[in-house]
């Protein structure tokens, strides 16, 4: 046990104190400003001298007011002058104890129970304070004395068994939590869940197994009793005795009358998925199925398994006669669209998403599902600068869906705001787009895409500062991230500033992946951007051989050309770049400079 820090060191302990006694209370520096919040008279007549009353009142008050420090100096004074009142002692072992002086309040509560033995608040704390400076056999002997007093509690049972396993006497530690049991059946699961976990933490996983199931024979109906011996079993990988002994406790529960589901057998197939185990997993569902029959809860998690074994098709299958038998349910409507979608039945998937989104609306697992669907596979609608009346519809239905599940999602749903931020940038909503990115960012399993595409964000929305500022911060706690690298050398080379570095950052980027056509891209264009139009032309002819479709590459290489003096070439790759879907406006105004040219 970690002993924390003392107040002072025990030998120093009295001296330190009397030093202080010697002091008069109205020397000590008074917080004048917070007399006013005294929880006691200083002057009231409580039968002790002045200096010890006043020492204590405002020790008192600076304690409430969150001043552990300075309070320990007037209760230390307090004590001093009066070590036997009650009201004294006991302030001042509290301060004590908040400042973190645990050693010192056992030894003040100590000598208050001296000479208040019946004061079982005090011993109880005075036993918890023993176990946490390492002592186990003096707080046993405080424990043992409230039992004895007729104080018992499911603290003081777990205290006593902590202490006695402390003393290397495991067995009788195990014999408390049995005896508990036994005085308070009711709490019989807490206490062999507790017994267990002893055991546990001592590696003796065989008698943790016993006792879990010594455990389960009072309380056969204990589902938290029944999972913990399922984890063991599966950690032991005795899968069989694990699938006996979930339908054991299905039965338990049913003929008890506890439940009519199998919670046992699904809880046993959850632990498996979470194992990495799904084909396991299915093949326990699929035998409650054969056991139970048909039952939308275990067909429901059968397909999210088999989605989570690449196994669309069949999970498709089932799911529909799901579908069909309850209509009503929202979970196997999203399963259903998530495994349209891997089929790449990307309508029928829109159409069971949004069913599913209306069904149960408040859910948003299932609007971002529907929005990562439509930001995936209907981008091109979302951007189109006219896409029709069909294009219209499904703008205006994606951003009303967006604002309506930005308004539920929680602040810490990342994945989500994630995906918030792609379909308000497809839609334009530069501003929306960058506060869910920002939100993003806050969590570290998302923090790194999340704040690149922020900087995309403000790039597009005019504010090229801000974006490098984002990058170069990124690039700062990531500096091996070869695409971060990478983008920050074309943020830079695209406004022209500090070339040498975005060159530095390029290669950097190249070291890890020298074919990559965007990171060839950026190189040309560090070179474009110094006007050495030879070399920039040597690099993005080898980013447009690895990229050859990439409209902004095809570009860069066609602005090259211009420069270099060769228009009717450059003509060609800028028709290439918009056949291929680049900026019409940009690309037809370029195309127009050189006609201009020719």
């Amino acid at each position: 046990m970690i002993r924390l820090p003392r107040l002072l060191p025990l030998a120093c302990l009295g001296l330190a104190l009397t030093a202080l006694g010697q002091t008069p209370p109205q020397d000590l520096p008074p917080p004048v400003d917070q007399v006013r919040f005294l929880p006691d008279n200083t002057g009231e007549d409580i039968g002790l001298p002045l200096g010890a009353t006043a020492a204590y009142a405002l020790g008192r008050s600076l304690l409430q007011q969150g001043d552990t420090e300075r309070a320990l100096l007037y209760l230390n004074r307090a004590y001093q002058l009066s070590p036997s009142a009650w009201a004294i002692a006991l302030a001042f072992a509290q301060g004590l104890q908040e400042g973190g002086y645990l050693i010192d309040a056992a030894e003040v509560y100590g000598k208050l129970l001296t000479q208040h033995p019946d004061s079982l608040a005090q011993r109880h704390q005075h036993a918890v304070l023993l176990a946490h400076i390492g002592r186990p056999q003096q707080s046993l002997a405080e424990i043992r004395e409230l039992g004895r007093r007729g104080v018992s509690s499911p603290e003081l049972v777990k205290l006593e068994a902590d202490q006695l396993a402390r003393l290397d006497r495991v067995d009788e530690a195990v014999e408390v939590y049995r005896e508990a049991s036994r005085r308070e059946p009711q709490r019989g699961e807490d206490y062999y869940l507790a017994a267990g976990a002893l055991m546990q933490r001592l590696e003796r996983f065989d008698d943790m197994a016993a006792l879990l199931r010594e455990g389960l024979l009072l309380d056969p109906t204990s589902r938290v009793l029944r999972v913990s011996l399922l984890r063991f079993l599966v950690h032991q990988g005795q899968l069989r005795r694990a699938l006996n002994e979930a339908a054991a406790g299905d039965a338990a529960r049913r003929d008890g009358g506890v439940s009519a589901q199998p919670d046992c057998s699904l809880e046993l197939a959850e632990i498996l998925a979470r194992q990495g185990m799904a084909t396991a997993a299915v093949e326990v569902l699929d035998e409650i199925l054969a056991s139970w029959g048909r039952n939308a809860t275990v067909e429901t998690r059968l397909a999210r398994y088999r989605l989570a074994l690449g196994q669309p098709e069949v999970a498709a299958s089932g799911l529909e006669q799901l579908i069909n038998r309850w209509p009503a349910l929202a979970e196997p409507r999203y399963l259903w669209g998530r495994a349209l979608e891997m089929l790449g039945d990307i309508a029928a998937a829109g159409q069971q998403l949004r069913t599913a989104v209306d069904l149960a609306s408040e859910n948003t697992v299932y609007r971002i599902a529907l929005l990562r669907l439509i930001v995936v596979h209907r981008s091109a609608e979302l951007t189109a600068v006219s896409g029709g009346a069909n294009g219209g519809d499904l703008r205006q239905e994606t951003l009303e869906l967006a604002v309506q599940t930005a308004a539920i999602l929680g602040p810490g749903d990342n994945e989500g705001h994630l995906i918030l931020g792609y379909v308000y940038r497809q839609l334009a909503e530069l501003d929306r787009a960058c506060q869910h990115f920002h939100l993003a960012g806050e969590a570290a399993e998302t923090r790194l895409i999340a704040r690149m595409e922020l900087s995309f964000c403000l790039q597009d929305a005019g504010r090229r500062d801000d974006a490098v500022a984002v990058l170069r911060a990124l690039q700062a706690e990531y500096p091996d991230d070869p695409e971060l690298a990478n983008n920050l050398g074309y943020f830079l080379a695209e406004q022209g500033e500090d070339l040498a570095f975005a060159e530095e950052l390029v290669r950097q980027a190249l070291r890890s992946d020298p074919r990559n056509g965007a990171y060839l891209d950026s190189l040309g264009w560090v070179f474009f951007q110094r006007g050495d139009y030879g070399e920039a032309f040597n690099w993005l002819v080898e980013a447009a051989n690895a990229r050859p479709e990439d409209p902004t590459i095809l570009e860069h290489l066609a602005l090259t050309l211009l420069r270099m003096g060769k228009p009717e070439e450059a003509i060609d790759l800028f028709r290439r770049a918009l056949d291929r879907g680049g900026d019409q406006e940009r690309l037809e105004a370029l195309i127009a400079e050189a006609e201009d040219d020719r």
